[in-house]
């Protein structure tokens, strides 16, 4: 009696085991035969779409868009450059690859995976470069970045990716994908372009709670800066030919540290070693935006601290156009 009852558990724990394998395996199949991130990672497999909208799936299948010869790379505050309107300035075909709330490191992942995606060198980047780039001190390689990163979808290898893929989040976007088709574009279109000033994600409220006395360090200290060996290991993988403008943003004069101060020099520090890193390379320029101007004095061409207008974009693009090497703007 005891030993069948050995063999009968022993059959239903084989059994259970096969059946469970047997669904992940059936699981794991149709995630990649969906592809619901647009991978294109399987050649015949996928539905050639996605349902997503948040910029760090979503970014997935329009980095591989083989319409787009130009890239802007950065966070949210490089989000209103727009590509149509540097399209026009410059001839290109760029896509926004901007991403809120990453870093130096979400940068390099997001840039490789535009690279590896290209038949031919791109025409121009557009790196966007803040405090994330410069941090320093103690512990600063660990403050590269703030928040999840799903670096495994924009990973160079296939295993890399395989073993991301399959998790809650990817079955149901797979599941929503089968059975709603696409989502009407609610935050960008096909080229990245998300508009958080036509969204209203700012208001006068928010300008009304910049604090003008605290101070928006670039860098703590003068050095070294783990973020900018990130940036370099970026700038070696972009071809040659390929024109670079890395964009160090703007910010409100009235934040800006003095320029004698501690802060102030760091500052200083961390823009001549970005200005080296760009004279030691072809095709590359340095744009410092982050300077005393009356356009960064202007509390209305900021919704806060940091975060740009329409209008100071549209101000700005033309500068980034004419380093990118179209001297007719």
């Amino acid at each position: 009696m005891h030993a069948r009852s050995d063999a009968g558990w022993s059959g239903f724990v084989r059994t259970w085991a096969l059946s469970a394998a047997a669904a992940i395996a059936v699981v794991y199949g149709l995630i990649l035969a969906v592809d619901p991130y647009d991978t294109g990672r399987v050649p015949g497999l996928g539905l050639g779409r996605t349902r997503e909208q948040a910029p760090r799936t979503a970014h997935a299948s329009r980095a591989r868009d083989p319409q787009f010869d130009a890239a802007i790379i950065g966070n949210s505050h490089v989000q209103l450059y727009s590509p149509e309107r540097l399209n026009a300035l410059t001839g290109f075909h760029f896509v926004s690859l901007a991403t809120p709330a990453t870093g130096v490191r979400e940068h390099k992942a997001l840039l490789g995976y535009f690279l590896q995606h290209r038949k031919t060198p791109p025409k121009a980047v557009v790196i966007g470069i803040d405090d994330f780039d410069c941090r320093s001190g103690p512990g600063a390689e660990h403050r590269l970045q703030s928040v999840p990163f799903p670096f495994w979808l924009y990973a160079p290898d296939f295993l890399t990716y395989a073993r991301g893929i399959f998790r809650t989040k990817a079955i149901e976007d797979t599941l929503a994908t089968l059975m709603g088709g696409t989502r009407p574009l609610t935050l960008a279109g096909r080229d990245g372009y998300w508009d958080y000033e036509g969204q209203k994600l700012y208001d006068e409220r928010t300008r009304a709670r910049v604090n003008r006395k605290a101070k928006l360090p670039l860098a703590e200290q003068a050095g070294p800066y783990p973020g900018l060996d990130v940036l370099a290991a970026m700038l070696d993988e972009i071809p040659s030919q390929t024109r670079v403008a890395l964009v160090i943003t703007p910010i409100l004069a009235a934040v800006q540290p003095d320029s004698a101060s501690p802060a102030g020099l760091a500052e200083a520090a961390c823009k001549a070693a970005i200005g080296a890193l760009a004279r030691a390379r072809t095709n590359v320029a340095a744009l410092d935006f982050r300077t005393d101007t009356p356009l960064t004095r202007d509390a209305k061409a900021f919704w806060d601290d940091s975060h740009i207008t329409q209008n100071t974009a549209r101000a700005l693009e033309p500068e980034i156009a004419r380093a990118l090497g179209n001297p007719g703007t």
